[in-house]
């Protein structure tokens, strides 16, 4: 029996979260989105993903205090910062992040985030 890799997708923008969504569906991932930080706690707190990908721009919690709420809670799970704009490393890394993409996300670098998880 197959199981799919579980991926949270964390963006405020539709159109962004879609496209992240299908890119996913070709590495066979189950995903679910949640367009703030607050929805993403709920989620992540029943929905125990493998994979959660957190734009830093959020409208209501920084991207950066999600990671940091939800490694303590989801210690396997690799999270994956996602920006326009290119971050502090340092700042990522005391988040809990364990990388980022830069938007617009490519195919290749989706699937170097998925991989070993």
């Amino acid at each position: 029996m197959h199981i799919k890799k579980r991926l949270l997708i964390v963006e405020d923008q539709p159109e962004a979260a879609g496209v992240l969504a299908m890119m996913a569906q070709q590495f066979d991932c189950q995903t679910l989105v949640a367009d703030c930080g607050m929805s993403a706690l709920d989620i992540a707190s029943w929905w125990n993903p493998d994979v959660v990908t957190i734009d830093l721009g959020l409208p209501d919690i920084d991207g950066l205090k999600v990671a940091a709420a939800l490694r303590p809670k989801l210690p396997a799970a690799k999270l994956v910062a996602v920006s326009g704009k290119q971050p502090d490393q340092s700042m990522l890394a005391a988040a809990g992040f364990d990388c980022y993409l830069q938007k617009p996300i490519c195919l290749d670098r989706l699937k170097e985030a998925l991989a070993d998880c």
